[in-house]
């Protein structure tokens, strides 16, 4: 906490300063900032002047927005961003606040420099109204939101996840029946059995089991990208729509397909993953396009709830009627 680091005094007056109306905020991709000073009690209002979005809006074809880039682009500041991040340099960061400081303050200063660039040329295009209409006022909504977090019907949720369990528990013991062999794993310490890949592999393409074309995917192993023979979902779907008149595979494929269904909504249930009766998560924009995101807060609370399940959307419930 910044009180035992800086001291009540100083601290007093560092949240002072910010909680200044007057003050608009400046910096490179600054929700994680604007999280942690939330945190701390460090107010962080009107998170105008983003240099990552700024740009972004200026230059919405380009792939990178990152501040070493922009500062190529557009300054005449030498490389500097990897410094602090070399084995070699880093050390001196630790135990030297001036190279720490001048490090930090080439960030400031190359952020101050882009802002001003940014705006003067999205005035000049037209697009500076759009910025400060539709892009500037999102990073306000998303900290509060990020740090207030979504309520949640907890006792629903853990009965909705005892009931897929039991549901996925039973579904295994119909695979190994129907498949005539035992085509699960073992189960790993407090968690449910899932469906053995190596052993569907061989029910599916083996010489004593199915003899099905082999499905495969591409998987990135360090620089080099190799195929794999592969029974994921997709492969499961493709065989079932290419062979609709093979009972064993239909019948063993469906069940495949609904057990990992409810493993994988199972596994989101996490109980542990919640702060009281509340899912957090950390929503930001993406640095390369701007569409939404979410994943864990910085304190490693909640989960990524990007993609939750629609069966799911039910838990999340308004302030007021629970």
């Amino acid at each position: 906490p910044i009180d035992g680091i800086l001291g009540p005094r100083t601290a007093a007056a560092l949240r002072e300063f910010h909680a200044d109306p007057r003050m608009d905020w400046l910096g490179q991709n600054f929700l994680f900032d604007a999280w942690w000073c939330a945190e701390e009690g460090v107010p962080m209002n009107r998170l105008r002047w983003d240099t990552m979005k700024l740009h972004r809006v200026r230059a919405p074809w380009s792939a990178q927005h990152d501040l070493a880039f922009q500062a190529s682009l557009y300054t005449r500041q030498p490389y500097w961003k990897d410094e602090a991040k070399d084995p070699d340099s880093i050390a001196k960061y630790a135990h030297n606040n001036e190279a720490l400081w001048t490090y930090n303050g080439i960030d400031n200063c190359v952020q101050i420099e882009l802002a001003q660039k940014h705006v003067a040329a999205l005035e000049a295009s037209g697009r500076l109204a759009y910025y400060e209409q539709m892009e500037a006022p999102v990073d306000d909504v998303l900290v509060e939101l990020s740090r207030t977090g979504i309520r949640t019907n907890v006792s629903a949720m853990i009965e909705e996840r005892d009931t897929m369990l039991a549901e996925a528990k039973a579904l295994g013991k119909e695979i190994d029946e129907v498949a005539g062999r035992p085509l699960m794993g073992k189960a790993k310490a407090g968690a449910p059995n899932a469906v053995s890949n190596k052993k569907l592999i061989a029910y599916f393409y083996g010489a004593d089991g199915l003899r099905l074309p082999e499905q495969y995917t591409t998987v990135k192993i360090g620089r080099e990208k190799k195929k794999r023979v592969t029974v994921n979902i997709v492969a499961v779907k493709r065989l079932m729509e290419r062979f609709p008149g093979l009972t064993p595979l239909q019948e063993v494929g469906r069940r495949v397909l609904r057990h990992r269904r409810m493993l994988k909504v199972a596994s989101f249930l996490q109980p542990a993953r919640l702060v009281g009766d509340r899912w957090f998560a950390m929503f930001k924009q993406d640095t390369v396009l701007g569409r939404l995101s979410s994943e864990a807060t910085p304190k490693g609370d909640g989960a990524n709830l990007q993609n939750t399940d629609r069966k799911l959307r039910r838990f999340f419930v308004p302030e007021k009627t629970l």
